[in-house]
């Protein structure tokens, strides 16, 4: 099976970049710096001037975060299994208990309905998705 571009990527940095070299990488990557100009009153005469200084890039290093991570571990995986779409029941309080007791009966026996129609669907898809020609 042939490398995926990652692996191939990861060994052809590694005989460029030594170990060393990577972690400087990295921690430049989370030391971003940017310039920004700001008003500075002199302490001596009072006349005001613009001074340029450096700061840290807060919204740049987030943005190099994420990509850094997945770099290292990958993306976070997607499930692919199917997944039983969530259904919401409203229940009514009643005043008879004998009522409540019906109504959740019903719902029991919706449950148990549902479950088979997906099973016999399932089944069904199964048995004709390989009879395809």
């Amino acid at each position: 099976m042939a490398e995926s571009p990652r692996e191939l990527l990861a060994g052809a940095l590694s005989t460029v970049l030594a170990p060393e070299q990577l972690k400087h990488l990295i921690d430049e990557v989370l030391a971003i710096e940017k310039v920004v100009s700001g008003d500075v009153t002199c302490p001596h005469c009072g006349r005001k001037a613009m001074q340029r200084v450096k700061i840290a890039d807060a919204k740049a290093v987030a943005l190099a975060l994420p990509d850094l991570l997945n770099q290292a571990y990958g993306r976070p995986g997607e499930s692919s299994e199917r997944t039983d779409p969530v259904n919401f029941k409203r229940l009514t309080l009643l005043e008879d208990d004998d009522e409540v007791n019906a109504r959740l009966t019903q719902l029991h026996e919706n449950s148990i309905k549902q479950e088979r129609e997906r099973a016999a669907a399932a089944s069904s898809s199964s048995s004709n998705g390989g009879s395809k020609g």
